[in-house]
């Protein structure tokens, strides 16, 4: 699950204790409790990874675009020891991970993921981040003013804004036509 955030979904932010409980029913049963940090972590939700500040423990927990401040591709996966020591043996175990890229561990984005880490430290980015998002939070409820916006959610620097046909039944509006009837077009990334 994405971490903090449903943010493929519409940026459907978790109830408070949400993700805490996931993980603690994951536990429970023996389920991997794999989380994705990939567009939440390095500061979106206002903390440098999420799943710390909601006090999750994941099996399994990816990042990327971040890493490298979304200048060059790089992603990485960390995982729990008991995780990982079921990829160690011998060849005849079968438990090897037998999966690679021919461009995995592209150097240059490594280093670059290193010094883009050491950024966050000494700009202390983290801190601005949570300032900029309190001004984000204060002024959120401006976006109601608009007749097209229906609904606005949020959490640190992420946000979401429904936009609607008529605000007296809430009808949602696509921002693809919406645009398309301006006569432009939306790239997306």
């Amino acid at each position: 699950m994405e971490s903090g955030a449903q943010v493929a979904g519409g940026v459907n932010i978790y109830p408070k204790n949400f993700q805490k409980r996931v993980n603690t029913i994951c536990k429970k049963y023996n389920v991997l409790f794999v989380l994705d940090e990939i567009a939440t972590g390095f500061g979106r939700l206002g903390s440098m990874v999420e799943y710390k500040k909601q006090n999750c423990h994941p099996d399994i927990v990816s990042f990327g675009k971040m890493l490298t401040g979304g200048y060059l591709t790089f992603a990485a996966t960390l995982t729990t020891k008991k995780v990982s020591n079921s990829f160690l043996g011998r060849f005849s175990d079968k438990k090897h991970l037998f999966h690679g890229h021919t461009y995995t561990g592209n150097p240059i984005a490594a280093s670059l993921a290193l010094e883009n880490l050491k950024l966050y430290d000494k700009t202390k980015l983290i801190q601005k981040i949570q300032k900029t998002s309190k001004i984000l939070e204060n002024r959120a409820n401006e976006f109601y003013e608009l007749d097209v916006v229906g609904d606005v959610r949020h959490k640190g620097m992420l946000m979401g804004i429904e936009l609607i046909n008529n605000n007296s039944n809430k009808t949602r509006k696509s921002i693809n036509k919406i645009v398309f009837e301006e006569g432009k077009n939306i790239i997306y990334f």
